[in-house]
């Protein structure tokens, strides 16, 4: 199980990539984003069978978006 301190760093790049918890919601698929927050600070588990790899993709996508000229 992942502790919270090891998804800290997610909620601080998702954040300096201007995203918020909604809207990385609903680039991950995820209905509730609530859930979401209780993932990055608690040891809660992600929704719909996510992982934190799967997490980790979609700030990857969504910078690669933005290097590339794409917008918000």
């Amino acid at each position: 199980m992942v502790v919270a301190i090891d998804n800290l760093d997610l909620q601080v790049r998702r954040k300096r990539l201007g995203l918020t918890q909604s809207e990385l919601a609903a680039i991950l698929g995820v209905a509730d984003y609530t859930r979401l927050s209780r993932f990055e600070t608690s040891d809660k588990a992600l929704p719909n069978d996510l992982t934190r790899a799967d997490v980790e993709r979609a700030l990857d996508t969504y910078e690669k978006g933005m290097k590339a000229g794409g917008a918000k």
